[in-house]
């Protein structure tokens, strides 16, 4: 997906400009809820294209892109050689890998460009039924490994008060990873809190790691929920805030413009351009996150 499909439906954006979002969720026609790989979002929320991604070596069909699509959404299914391209209940198999040359077919390719962008071809052999179609000439050649990665999780603190967040926040300066602004937020937060709510209180706490620092509401009954994060090691601080407290504030909004969370829309995603946005993002979200987490 990441080699060969995204980097061409990435260009088919460039001149529509519409989100990428990935796994977006909505009912199939078979009433079942389910996410399809890549949709480009008009709004933040209206899908105009949406491509599922199958495996290299596997067989597509029309039906696994087609039970998602509403009139006029255009829609594709491929294995990064074949591309079944869908709109209106037609479809057609556009093949842009040539087996026999083993080469990138240009005129297939820019076919499949096209019709991602809406320029469709009603000249070409568009078929409402299943056409024959062959399993994809790919070989996947898997090399034996000779030994498995173990993930190593980074090591967590759990701060539940402001002298513990600012020690946390202290060794976190002496790391190579974090930048300046993602410092200049975190400061701007806790002083944010110190100043409005005296200490954090009791149902919320921050988790600390090398990678990056999340925000937690424990008043739910033995649940508890992640309100914000920041992830460390960014040029530009990239930020996820719950989407109904993004929605309540027009400081942050104001600040940066909010983003759909390519893993779902309960979460809105800032980047802040420079440091002075950090500190004042920071201030304005330490004082919406903690009345949330009161209520």
């Amino acid at each position: 997906m990441y080699r060969l499909i995204i980097p061409i439906v990435d260009f088919a954006n460039t001149s529509m400009n519409l989100d990428p979002y990935f796994e977006f969720n909505q009912t199939s026609s078979h009433g079942t809820n389910q996410s399809v790989d890549i949709a480009l979002l008009e709004d933040e929320r209206k899908p105009q294209v949406m491509v599922e991604a199958k495996r290299a070596n596997r067989r597509i069909a029309p039906e696994q892109i087609d039970k998602y699509l509403h009139k006029g959404v255009r829609g594709a299914v491929t294995n990064g050689s074949d591309w079944i391209l869908c709109i209106d209940g037609r479809h057609i198999v556009v093949t842009i890998w040539d087996a026999k040359v083993k080469e990138v077919s240009l005129c297939s390719l820019r076919s499949v460009i096209d019709f991602l962008r809406g320029k469709i071809d009603d000249s070409a052999s568009w078929s409402n039924f299943s056409q024959a179609y062959d399993v994809p000439d790919v070989k996947i050649n898997k090399q034996p490994k000779t030994n498995k990665a173990k993930r190593i999780s980074n090591e967590v603190t759990k701060t539940k008060s402001i002298k513990e967040f600012r020690a946390a926040l202290a060794a976190l300066k002496e790391l190579d990873g974090p930048k300046e602004a993602e410092i200049e937020f975190l400061v701007a937060l806790i002083d944010s809190i110190a100043r409005t709510h005296g200490d954090v209180p009791p149902h919320c706490r921050f988790e600390f790691r090398s990678s990056r620092v999340s925000f937690f509401d424990q008043s739910g009954a033995g649940s508890s929920k992640r309100v914000g994060r920041i992830e460390l090691g960014k040029r530009e601080p990239d930020i996820l805030v719950l989407t109904r407290l993004a929605a309540s504030s027009e400081v942050l909004n104001s600040i940066a413009p909010p983003r759909p969370h390519d893993k779902g829309g309960h979460m809105r995603r800032f980047r802040l351009p420079n440091i002075d946005a950090a500190n004042s993002f920071g201030h304005a979200l330490g004082t919406i996150i903690f009345s949330a987490c009161a209520k």
